[in-house]
């Protein structure tokens, strides 16, 4: 009775029709009792130790269809199960040795391919010299000296949906040199709330970065129902960066931002990737925006997107760009120890720039974005640095990218 059910909880795991117990060895049925039982409890450790049985059972057996089933199903349960546990290497290792078996059968196997490129080990080798002093590009509000730095603040329970900024300041001490803004397209910026941050931009001499999200690749598909234009896309456009630049202090506009794996880059009518509407819209408030000295231009993607659409797609020119912003969503435990305390001040963010030192602009949600997603597993589990880059020099951007080793990245070295 026990085999009986052993094999029909092998049919489950591989999605096969049922075979014989005689083409198996009689061994493998205790280590498969024990993957079935462990996977039904979500015990890591006994479904890992369980699969590796399996694999050193069946690996020395003669090829055969049920072999490259139990092989192809246990090795990518493996690759899944080491990498939520934090052993990149033996998740490398078992993603890689699933793969000729899932393209053997016809899988698509894109998924293990980019986890390869996000887990492949790398070595970086850095030589301390004194001598060395971080180089200025003179980039769009570039600082002399230190770096650009803001926070979020939006979802900590200890500041409120008030934003009084001297609760923040009494439980976050450090001065930012930026203040993020959101603006949905269409929405009005002279809103109390929009005014009230430029106001304190202005009172304490802080840059302001200007998320303006849009609802679709074109123009006239910006705005969501939320916010119906009472104008046409171009003198709103016009209207809200007249207004932002007379203010009396400098800005930087993120707009249409992660639009590789959002609305900004999609035809609202089809739902298809629109890169070319969403190119034309950047490079039409790009020269407004140029228009005005104290106004600059962010062209931000999001780490996470998918094969089919790189960053270099919806990339404008580097005559529309002053700045690029890649959002970063970095989980800060790796091993589902996800209670992390809300009075935790969270930085993820790391300067790993070398010489590009001097450019790097730290603000959580800002050229990108840096929330820590509490509830996701896979989602961004090698990505613990964020960076900013002047676009003078678009390849060495493209070879930076590729050198971090992110499943997306590294198509901007082949563009």
């Amino acid at each position: 009775m026990l085999k009986k059910f052993s094999i029909i909880g092998l049919t489950l795991i591989l999605g096969t029709t049922p075979i014989l117990a005689s083409v198996f060895p009689n061994t493998i049925w205790k280590p498969l009792d024990e993957y079935t039982l462990s996977k039904s409890e979500n015990n890591l450790e006994n479904q890992i130790a369980a699969s590796e049985k399996v694999i050193s059972i069946m690996t020395p057996e003669p090829e055969s269809q049920e072999r490259i089933n139990i092989l192809l199903n246990h090795h990518l349960e493996l690759a899944n199960a080491y990498n939520t546990i934090g052993n990149y290497e033996k998740a490398y290792e078992n993603f890689k040795l699933y793969i000729p078996f899932g393209e053997s059968q016809g899988h698509d196997v894109s998924y293990a391919y980019a986890k390869l490129m996000t887990l492949q080990p790398s070595l970086e080798v850095f030589q301390l010299n004194s001598n060395a002093s971080a180089p200025y590009f003179d980039a769009k509000f570039e600082p002399t000296q230190g770096v650009i730095y803001g926070s979020y603040y939006d979802k900590d329970t200890y500041i409120g949906v008030a934003y009084n900024n001297e609760d923040i300041r009494s439980r976050y001490p450090s001065e930012e040199s930026m203040l993020l803004v959101y603006l949905e397209f269409g929405q009005d910026i002279k809103t109390p709330y929009i005014q009230n941050m430029l106001n304190l931009a202005k009172e304490e001499d802080k840059l302001v970065f200007l998320a303006w999200n849009t609802a679709g690749s074109t123009l006239d598909t910006a705005n969501s129902s939320q916010f119906p234009l009472h104008q046409t896309p171009q003198e709103y456009i016009a209207s809200t960066i007249d207004y932002l630049s007379s203010q009396g202090l400098d800005a930087l506009i993120r707009f249409g931002g992660e639009m590789n794996n959002g609305p900004s880059g999609r035809n609202v009518f089809t739902g298809e990737v629109d890169s070319a509407g969403f190119i034309e819209s950047f490079q039409y408030v790009s020269n407004i925006a140029k228009q005005h000295d104290n106004i600059g231009m962010v062209w931000s993607p999001d780490d996470i997107g998918g094969l089919d659409t790189p960053f270099e797609m919806f990339y404008p020119g580097d005559e529309y760009v002053d700045w690029v912003g890649v959002s970063m969503y970095p989980k800060k435990y790796f091993r589902d120890e996800i209670d992390t305390s809300n009075n935790k001040d969270i930085n993820a963010l790391k300067n790993i720039l070398g010489i590009r030192a001097q450019g790097f602009v730290d603000n959580a949600n800002g050229l990108g974005s840096t929330e820590i997603h509490k509830s996701s597993t896979y989602k961004s589990q090698s990505i613990s640095e964020t960076f900013m880059y002047d676009t003078d020099d678009y390849d060495e951007i493209r070879l930076k990218i590729k050198e971090l080793s992110d499943d997306l990245y590294h198509r901007l070295s082949n563009s």
